[in-house]
């Protein structure tokens, strides 16, 4: 019994080392804290952060996107802090472990926006906010991401990789010289 004990809490301990900080801290996801938020803050994601989002990245992952790439939506915080089909697009205070940071690096994973690389003073912009704890104003409304659901027997169904091989006839040749 002491041995399952120890194995136990050797596990929980080992999570701990391995978990990235912004597991530990918990995602700033509750709206309450939206008040916190200076006048200063609020002006430079309305003034520098918002125009640049809609230009460079609501045609993909804005409120009319459709299909919404990747399951992420950008046009509410509620959405960044959910994120897409690859999780959570900003940790807040964070932005070394933001993915929205790390894409548009051109980082391991992702290149975005795909066509061209933002400028530095622009993704120097987006790691500030992060950074500063991506303000963004309170509008009112419950805002819910909605995603679109992943149905893997459906797509196993209609994908050609996924059908079995079946042996075909080879066809005759009709001139062989």
């Amino acid at each position: 019994m002491p041995k399952i004990i120890i194995f136990s809490l050797t596990v929980v301990m080992t999570s701990f080392l391995f978990c990235p900080k912004s597991c530990l801290r918990g995602q700033d996801s509750d709206e309450s804290n939206l008040a916190a938020f200076t006048s200063e803050q609020l002006e430079f994601f309305e003034n520098k952060v918002r125009p640049l989002l809609i230009d460079k990245c609501y045609s993909c992952h804005g409120p009319e996107s459709k299909p919404l790439e990747g399951g992420l939506n950008l046009s509410s915080r509620k959405g960044l802090l959910s994120g897409g089909d690859t999780g959570p697009a900003i940790v807040v205070g964070a932005p070394d472990e933001s993915l929205l940071i790390d894409v548009v690096n051109y980082g391991d994973v992702y290149e975005m926006p795909p066509d061209t690389k933002m400028s530095a003073e622009e993704i120097g912009i987006l790691t500030k906010w992060v950074k500063d704890g991506a303000a963004w104003p309170e509008t009112g409304e419950s805002e819910e991401v909605v995603r679109e659901s992943f149905d893997l027997q459906s797509r196993k169904d209609s994908h050609w990789v996924w059908k079995p091989i079946q042996k075909r006839k080879v066809p005759t040749v009709e001139n062989i010289d």
